[in-house]
C-alpha cells in the first residue's frame, strides 16, 4: 500500500491523519508546535544514522525556547542533508534522518512567514506543512500493511492528541507563585533540562506540600502522560507558558 502517488504527493491516509490532528495543533503557540514535532521525531531517534540528527532536534528545542535563531536550524539541516546525499545507496535506511531534517525545512518556511515573504496562496502554514511531511516520512520509517491502515490512523492520531494535551496552553489554570517552592522549581528545572518527565509525580508532591490547591495541576502531574518538553505544568512552574 502506498501513501503517496507517483509524484510523491501524500495521498488519503496521510492527509486523513493530518486532517484529524491539525485542528488541535493549530491552537498551539509556535513554540508548542515545534516541541510537539520534536517529540514526534524523538520516537525514531534510535533509527538515526547520523549524530547530526540528534543535534538538529536539540537545536529545534533551542529555537522553540528562543535560545537559537531559525536560520541556525536551517544551516544544521543543510549540513545534515549533504551527508545524507553523499551516499545515495543508503538513503532507504535513512528515512528517520529525513524526518529530523523536516525541522530545518520548517525553520526556512517559518522565517518566510515572519518576514512577510511567504506566498499568500499557500494552503498551509509552516507548522501545517511540517505535520503533513512528517506523517509522509512516517510511512517509510514504519511501513503499514493495507489491512492495518485504520489501526495506523488511530494510533498516530492518538499519539499526537496525547502529546497535544500535555503541552496544550491551559489559560484557565492559574498557578499561584507561592506554590513554586525551591523544591518545585528545582524538580521542574531538572525534568525540563534532562527531559526526564518521570519526575512529575515528585513535582506534584512538592506542589502539594507547598499548598497547591489546583486539582488539575496535581492530576496532570500524577497522570499517565505522556509528558514531553512543553508540558503545560512544567511550563507554568518555569514561567515558559
Amino acid at each position: 500500500m502506498s501513501f503517496a502517488d507517483s509524484a510523491g504527493t501524500p495521498t488519503n491516509p496521510v492527509v486523513e491523519t493530518y486532517q484529524r490532528i491539525w485542528p488541535m495543533l493549530a491552537l498551539l503557540s509556535a513554540r508548542k508546535q515545534v516541541l510537539v514535532y520534536v517529540a514526534f521525531v524523538r520516537r525514531f531517534a534510535s533509527l538515526f544514522t547520523d549524530d547530526a540528527c540528534h543535534q538538529l532536534i536539540t537545536a529545534a528545542e533551542q529555537v522553540a525556547d528562543g535560545e537559537l535563531e531559525l536560520r541556525a536550524l536551517t544551516t544544521q539541516k543543510n549540513e545534515c542533508l549533504k551527508r545524507l546525499h553523499a551516499n545515495p545507496a543508503e538513503l532507504p535506511n535513512r528515512m528517520a534522518d529525513y524526518a529530523a531534517c523536516e525541522l530545518g525545512f520548517y525553520a526556512t518556511h517559518r522565517s518566510r512567514e515572519l518576514s512577510g515573504l511567504a506566498r499568500r496562496d499557500r494552503l498551509r502554514t509552516a507548522a501545517g506543512d511540517m505535520l503533513l511531511t512528517m506523517l509522509y516520512w512516517h510511512q517509510f520509517i514504519c511501513p503499514v500493511h493495507p489491512e492495518q491502515r485504520d489501526e495506523w490512523l488511530d494510533t498516530e492520531v492518538q499519539a499526537f492528541l496525547e502529546v497535544g494535551r500535555d503541552v496544550g496552553d491551559v489559560a484557565a489554570v492559574r498557578l499561584d507563585p507561592r506554590w513554586v517552592s525551591d523544591d518545585v522549581a528545582r524538580l521542574a528545572t531538572v525534568a525540563y533540562d534532562s527531559r526526564d518527565f518521570s519526575r512529575l509525580p515528585e513535582i506534584a508532591d512538592a506542589l502539594d506540600d507547598a499548598g497547591c490547591g489546583q486539582p488539575d495541576i496535581l492530576a496532570h502531574c500524577r497522570g499517565p502522560g505522556p509528558h514531553v518538553r512543553g508540558c503545560w505544568v512544567v511550563d507554568l512552574v518555569l514561567g515558559k507558558a
